[in-house]
């Protein structure tokens, strides 16, 4: 199959499609503009430069970087003793000598048991007897019932009890008939309900659990029967003030705080009532401060009153609608200039502005006639400025031209500019080599260029291409 190119024709047919499909000619210059405002920033290709792995560098090839994955655990190093044997059955020659001590030191069906230091909302551990004594140094005697602090805003457990009735609490429900759940793993370790094959399963073996403080050797710790003894000892209620008051230490009823505060006005919206006043705000202050009557009055002070003339605002600096209509109705025409004039203060026409401007050329594309000129620039210039016939020649007379020399054998010296040839037995195509005579001031020497023979035998010929026809351009876009 011949080899597909693109032609001129072609080349021209694929940059409609490609503008037509994608960017206009305004879209692609504020691409570039966009493109020149990021470089003037400093902004950088988002390039990968390094590619790591565990901190060694790996070699890209071929613009990819091969990272291996272990994708099993005997891939990985065993540096920290993991066993590694899936048929691994434990033993006590796993542990540690200290480890079997410690072993061997707590009691058969023994459960760990945290004993807590402070008293919180959410333990759920035994607390140390200097906790409940730190809890209680502060508090009055413990009453047992509402009645007994004077309480009336709130249903008795009694109450309550017969407001439930017959419904399972989501605290602590107690549930009839044979109530089952989910069994959890044993690794499971949350509030998840454990039914008694979870419990069944996590026991077996266990000795049965203690019920007392003694029962688990605790020393540190009050028992319920001593903690209610001290309770009992204490004031039978607290001291309730009915409304707030400054200074007191006692609590406050809920219908106390209720009356002092339906007293006072709402945040938002609020309906004043008698004379209520606020702090006077400066005159330069500019924002949601309340205005009172003072920064009011001062504001307005020395303004003076609506009026519907330049007279009644006392105002001299402008002319009435009667002057101005008077000042039209007398005036001449303005001067208006048919073409742009030089030091003119008149109006110009706007034909005599086309008419201006048609002869300029626009300052994109312009096409020139007659002899423009322009500054001819520096030959060090390498920027978009225009290259002038002067410029053109200056460039011009910094290039060298050669001279061509055959010679059967080099001379001891050469001459500047001058290539030359000298016969050899190579084949046709290449039968000199090329020199040059070098000289840089200090040594000088022969260069020998290199052969003229090029193998053009791996290159594609004319003959074997095929201009790309546009229906075949059409089905690579469509693509």
């Amino acid at each position: 199959m011949a080899n597909k190119y693109l032609d001129s024709n072609g080349v021209l047919y694929l940059w409609q499609k490609i503008k037509a499909a994608f960017a206009s000619a305004a879209d692609m210059t504020q691409a570039k503009s966009d493109i020149q405002a990021l470089q003037n920033v400093g902004a950088q290709a988002n390039v990968i430069e390094t590619v790591k792995r565990n901190g060694t560098a790996l070699t890209v090839t071929n613009k990819a970087v091969d990272v291996t994955v272990p994708t099993k655990t005997s891939d990985l190093t065993n540096n920290s003793n993991f066993v590694a044997d899936a048929d691994y059955v434990h033993t006590d020659s796993n542990f540690t000598a200290d480890e079997k001590t410690k072993l061997a030191g707590i009691a058969t069906g023994a459960n760990k048991t945290t004993v807590a230091t402070s008293i919180t909302s959410s333990g759920t551990n035994p607390v140390t007897s200097k906790a409940i004594y730190d809890a209680l140094a502060d508090k009055a005697d413990k009453a047992t019932s509402l009645s007994g602090y004077g309480i009336t805003n709130a249903y008795t457990k009694t109450e309550v009890d017969s407001a439930l009735g017959n419904k399972a609490p989501l605290a602590s429900p107690a549930f009839t008939g044979t109530p089952t759940a989910p069994t959890a793993a044993q690794t499971v370790n949350n509030t998840q309900i454990a039914t008694t094959a979870y419990v069944r399963t996590a026991v077996d073996g266990k000795a049965d659990a203690a019920t007392t403080l003694s029962g688990y050797g605790i020393t540190d710790a009050y028992t319920k029967t001593e903690v209610d003894s001290a309770l009992d000892d204490k004031q039978d209620a607290l001291t309730f003030d009915t409304t707030p008051t400054s200074g007191s230490t006692n609590p406050v009823t809920s219908g106390g705080v209720y009356a002092k505060v339906n007293a006072l006005a709402p945040k938002s919206s609020p309906t004043f009532t008698g004379t209520p006043k606020a702090p006077t705000a400066a005159q330069t202050v500019n924002n949601t401060q309340i205005a009172t009557t003072a920064y009011v009055r001062t504001a307005v002070d020395g303004k003076a009153d609506e009026a519907t003339t330049l007279a009644g605002y006392g105002i001299t600096d402008a002319y009435t609608k009667s002057e101005v209509d008077a000042a039209i109705a007398a005036g001449t025409a303005l001067d208006i200039d048919s073409a742009p004039t030089s030091g003119s203060d008149h109006l110009v026409t706007s034909g005599g502005v086309y008419t201006a401007l048609s002869g300029k050329a626009p300052l994109a594309s312009p096409e020139f006639t007659g002899t423009p000129t322009a500054p001819t620039p520096a030959t060090t210039d390498n920027s978009t400025k225009i290259a002038t016939t002067a410029f053109v020649a200056n460039m011009m007379a910094q290039v060298h031209t050669f001279a061509v020399t055959v010679v059967q054998t080099l001379p001891a010296t050469g001459v500047a500019n001058t290539l030359y040839f000298v016969p050899n037995s190579g084949p046709t195509g290449n039968v000199y080599d090329e020199y040059m005579y070098i000289s840089d001031g200090t040594t000088d020497k022969w260069e020998l260029l290199g052969t003229t023979e090029v193998d053009l035998s791996d290159y594609m010929k004319k003959s074997d291409m095929v201009a790309i026809t546009n229906a075949e351009i059409d089905t690579i876009v469509a693509s």
